[in-house]
Formats: structure tokens, sequence, C-alpha cells
């Protein structure tokens, strides 16, 4: 007869969190059924941040999830949609998954994919002006944040220039978006040292951060960013001389630790040091710093890519540590380069709108989507709880499995349409958490 005493059902509780935080957060929503002591375990921010942070270590040692933003253009003048595509892959296969973004812009266009941190993507309407709208979104639990307006805007300081990052403050258990903001001089160049703010969402507002160490200015054309580390990296360059007497000196990496608040500088291998700025794009992929450099015939502006070389730092404390990983001949063929595969191939845009799956080696290629090439975007992603419990606008219990990707917008929204497993399902699920059980 089993031990069904309180000591012993105290011990069992106590393995509970342990087990239920190396299940996949899309599966713990069918947990939250079980019982009222699950569904408060699961939903309280001591468990979530526990699931998070596991989840994102295992995600670190061994990446398999990445987010593709797509826009298409089949009907741009009626119905555009903005697309996220959450991909699974293995050395040899790779799913997707559709989601439609469920937020209208200002412009009525797209919005910015900034970058995505424990789940939780940041999105800016800034492509066509500054409309001061910026969301976290965590789209697995559909919960999100829309941010105030910041405090250093066109009304305070005239024309500027401004970057924004995510990230994850694990010291505090907080999401904050960092904004660097470089005021336009009268002779057109962008003021340095730039002004800085940071929103913070357990404080729920922006504040000002010092920037006076920053004198370097971040591109503006096609601004990157990722998140790796603790830190923001953003590609930026060195300039000397007055006026419009100045000329560009060296490239480099801006980095904004969002547990300590400061900002610091990388150096470049030398290849990248003395090229356009405008030609390098940060990322991070399998969990290294990547730099990628488009080389163009004439400008950045006008030449004609012909191809593009990636550089990985595969030891991140070590300068040394920068490699060339691949060089890839796009002449007549793709337009540029989005994310880094498991399996090495290269994600990329076509000059044909398609997104590709670009095998460097054998040079095939497999279409994974179609829409408008220069706007493309990806960066790594992993399923979480984060903003679960959060007072988030418009909370929503999971997405549904069986979510197609031609799903109207309401029908993405509508709580009816989001249903839980059956019971066949659920007991088919129990038994897969005696696997969980075995690796604890």
């Amino acid at each position: 007869m089993a031990d069904s005493s309180p000591e012993t059902r105290r011990k069992i509780d106590s393995l509970w969190p342990e087990i239920l935080k190396r299940v996949p957060a899309k599966q713990l929503g069918i947990c939250m059924c079980v019982s009222k002591k699950w569904n408060s375990l699961i939903s309280s921010q001591t468990f979530i941040s526990s699931h998070t942070n596991f989840i994102s270590q295992t995600h670190q040692k061994s990446p398999n999830l990445f987010i593709i933003r797509t826009f298409s253009k089949q009907n741009p003048q009626k119905n555009p949609k903005e697309s996220y595509l959450i991909c699974s892959e293995t050395l040899k296969t790779l799913t997707k998954k559709t989601f439609i973004c469920p937020f209208k812009t200002k412009s009525g266009l797209q919005f910015r994919m900034v970058g995505s941190v424990n789940g939780v993507i940041f999105l800016s309407d800034d492509y066509f002006g500054n409309t001061y709208t910026y969301i976290l979104w965590n789209p697995l639990v559909n919960c999100f944040i829309q941010l105030p307006k910041p405090r250093v805007c066109f009304k305070a300081i005239g024309p500027y220039m401004n970057v924004f990052g995510v990230g994850y403050d694990c010291l505090r258990d907080d999401y904050k978006v960092i904004r660097v903001v470089y005021p336009q001089r009268n002779d057109g160049l962008d003021e340095i040292p730039p002004l800085a703010e940071l929103y913070s969402v357990k404080d729920g507002k922006w504040r000002s951060v010092s920037a006076e160490n920053v004198g370097f200015c971040t591109i503006d054309l096609d601004w990157s960013v990722c998140f790796l580390r603790g830190s923001v990296h953003w590609v930026a360059y060195e300039r000397f001389g007055v006026e419009k007497e100045w000329s560009h000196k060296s490239n480099l990496l801006l980095l904004f630790n969002v547990e300590k608040e400061r900002f610091q500088i990388m150096r470049l291998p030398l290849e990248l040091r003395d090229v356009c700025p405008s030609s390098l794009m940060v990322s991070e992929c399998q969990g290294m710093l990547c730099v990628t450099h488009c080389v163009l015939v004439d400008n950045m502006l006008t030449g004609e890519l012909v191809e593009f070389n990636l550089w990985v730092k595969k030891e991140y404390n070590h300068l040394s540590s920068w490699s060339k990983f691949v060089s890839v001949d796009v002449r007549g063929r793709l337009h540029q380069f989005v994310h880094l595969r498991k399996n090495g191939e290269l994600i990329v845009s076509s000059k044909d709108n398609e997104l590709l799956s670009y095998d460097p080696e054998t040079k095939n290629a497999v279409v994974l989507a179609q829409g408008c090439p220069s706007l493309y975007d990806a960066c790594s992603f992993v399923e979480t709880l984060a903003f679960l419990n959060k007072d988030c606008k418009k909370m929503r219990s999971f997405l549904p499995e069986d979510n197609e990707s031609d799903s109207s917008d309401d029908e993405l929204l509508s709580p009816a349409k989001v249903e839980w497993a059956n019971m066949g399902r659920f007991c088919a699920y129990m038994n897969q958490l005696q696997k969980y059980r075995r690796h604890f």
C-alpha cells in the first residue's frame, strides 16, 4: 500500500516544480488543467522564471528554434499580411508554424522586429516615421505589453536618429528595452555622446541612463541588433574631424549590459574595421555572435550585392576567436543573408521575393516563404511562459496547436477559438510526463 502520509505528499509536491520546468512551454497549458494546484504553480512568477531560465539554458546548448518575420507583397495596397514563422529544426528537417501579426501599425504597413529574448518579441513601428508605438509580445501565450511614449521625442529635441535593443536582466527577472538617441546637429551630423533611456517591464516606465562614454555612432540604415551574454549589440563606427570635414575611422560593436546598465565596446576583426559600416549586420546564431559583411561593387545605396561573408566569434570573450565561417557568391541570385541554420544552411532572401534555405556547399535551395525580400528578418527564439501572469492589455490562453497560417486576426485573438486538448490528448500527454520524471 502506497505511503500517503502528509510528509510523503509534501515531498512529492516539492518535486513537481522540478519536473514541470522540463516540460515544453506550450504543453504546460495542458498541465494547468490538471488541478487548481498545478494551475497556481505554473502561473506563478517563481515557476515562470525558473522554467524560462531552464529552457533558455537548454536552448543555448542546443538551439533548434528561430523566428522569421515575413511581409507579403501579393496585394500590398489592399491586404498585406505581416507574418511570423516559428521554425523548429533538426539536422534533416525544418517545420514551420505561422502566426499572423495581431497588431496594426499606425502607418498601415509593418513593424520592425527589433529582436527576441526568452520568447518575447520587441516590435517597433518606425519604418516610415516614428509613431512611438512599441510592443513586447509573447506569441505563444499571446500576451503583450505596449510601452508608453518615451520622454526623448521630436517635440523635446527636434530631429534625431535612434536605435533600440531588448534584453533580459536575470538578476531582477526583468525585461528591458534600451533606446539610444542621436540628436541631429545643425550641420546634419549626429550628436555625440547620444542620449539613452531604458524601459523596465517591472517599473513600467522609461528612465534615463548614462551614455557619456559612448563616443561612437551606430548605423541607421536598416540597423541590426542582437542580445547575447547579457548584452545588446549594435554595429557602430568611430569618426574623427569636425562638422562636415569628418572621416570614418574604425568599425566596432557597441554593447549595452542590461544588468549593469552600462555601455562598452567590442572590437571587430581587422578585415571588417575599415569597410563601410552600413554593409555590416550583427546577429546571434547557434549561441554565437555573428557579423555579416555584404560586399558590393559600388555602394550601399546603388551598388550590386556580389557576395556576403559570415564571421562568427566562437569564444565570446576572446578577440582572436573571430573567424570567417562562410563566403557566398550571390551574384545574380540572392538578395541578403537572414539567418544561419543549425545544419549549416543559410536562410537567405532571393531577388525573386523568395525566402530560401540555401546550402553553400551543394548550392541547392529550398523555398520557405514568399514575400518582400527587403523585409525578411530572423532571430533565435525559445518558447516560454513570459508575460503569462502579467497585467497585459489582452490576456489570452495559449494558441491552439492547429493554428493555420491563413487564419484571420479575429480568429487568432478570439478566446473562443483557443481550446485546450480533449481528454484523449490529455491522457496521452500524462504518459509523456513520465519521460520528464525519468530524466529528473
